[in-house]
């Protein structure tokens, strides 16, 4: 693997399927926008197993669905039970208010 996943949000599970040596991983990007970038980041690409869904993510980031109300994988509207592919861009922002 050429980048290191560490910090804060990702998940104990993937973690532990990490060292798996034999494991093909996909590259996403994921772009938090807004206050979901606290204590986050704002752009990071990260490595996946194959068939994780936008939930998975979202989960391993601690944000929870409420607070992911916008979901977009590659310029495209998006649902948590979307699986997410090599080379996908996911971009999650939170409820938007205003008047």
């Amino acid at each position: 693997m050429s980048e290191t996943l560490a910090g804060p949000g990702v998940s104990h599970f993937f973690h532990r399927r990490q060292k798996t040596e034999d494991k093909t991983f996909m590259k996403i990007t994921v772009k938090l926008f807004a206050s979901l970038r606290k204590d986050r980041f704002a752009i990071e690409k990260r490595e996946y197993n194959p068939g994780q869904s936008v939930r998975d993510v979202l989960a391993g980031l601690d944000i929870t669905e409420g607070e992911a109300a916008i979901l977009f994988i590659n310029s495209r509207h998006a649902d948590p039970a979307t699986i997410l592919n090599e080379g996908d861009t996911l971009a999650v922002f939170p409820p938007v208010g205003g008047g």
